[in-house]
């Protein structure tokens, strides 16, 4: 399985302090989530499947990290609750970005020209 990215670069580049706990396994599904967007894409790779081009495979690297961070993001969660006599109400809401064209991840990616630009709707 190809990692795009180390922990100690993704301290530097996310400008953490401290590991965060599990960032192996978060390199490695952010990896995944990568590839996935950049299935149709056309790139040379070297003999174990990595970008031999040094920007696609910065492009990779910095698309794995913004996917980290995001997933990082997406654990934070509001949970509401309200009571009222003897009814209670509780309300828990995570945070998904992911799946949206203007996540960091598809931004870098077009960026880097390994994507098509944000689609356009338009009216008349």
């Amino acid at each position: 399985m190809r990692v795009y990215g180390t922990e100690p670069d993704f301290l530097e580049y996310s400008g953490l302090t401290e590991m965060p706990p599990g960032l192996s396994k978060r390199l490695r599904d952010a990896s995944l989530h990568v590839e996935a967007l950049t299935v149709g894409c056309v790139y040379y790779t070297d003999a174990q499947g990595y970008p031999s081009d040094e920007e696609t495979l910065e492009a990779f690297e910095r698309a794995t990290y913004e996917r980290v961070l995001e997933a990082m993001e997406e654990e934070k969660f509001s949970f509401d609750n309200v009571s009222i006599g003897g009814v209670s109400y509780s309300s828990y809401q995570r945070i998904n970005k992911s799946e949206s064209t203007d996540s960091p991840v598809y931004q870098v990616l077009r960026i880097y020209g390994l994507l098509p630009g944000k689609p356009q709707t338009w009216r008349r």
